[in-house]
């Protein structure tokens, strides 16, 4: 984590970027201010009570909502006909196994 916590801060907030809207209605932000300070504009200083109220709507949301911390494997569609047997077996028992081909 970075030691700016304006930085860390901006980061959390792009995990939730379709939720904006929620988030400044629901903590009473302004969403050009909340959509300017994401995006990094000079224009968008926070104050400290402003960094404070999101940071603990981020730390609300993020509880509401665990980061997984491992993403699912992506499965290629299986092979088929008597490798993808062999393999299967091998798969499932530890132990190899022989095919024959013609």
């Amino acid at each position: 984590m970075s030691d700016d916590p304006i930085a860390s801060i901006r980061t959390r907030l792009h995990r939730f970027k379709g939720k904006y809207p929620d988030i400044c209605s629901r903590y009473d932000l302004q969403y050009s201010w909340l959509s300017k300070f994401a995006s990094g504009e000079r224009g968008a200083r926070p104050s400290f009570e402003l960094i404070t109220k999101l940071d603990a709507a981020l730390t609300e949301m993020e509880a509401a909502e665990p980061i997984d911390p491992a993403p699912p494997v992506r499965r290629t569609q299986a092979a088929q006909g008597p490798a993808a047997e062999a393999t299967e077996a091998v798969l499932t028992t530890g132990h190899g196994a022989t095919t024959l081909m013609n």
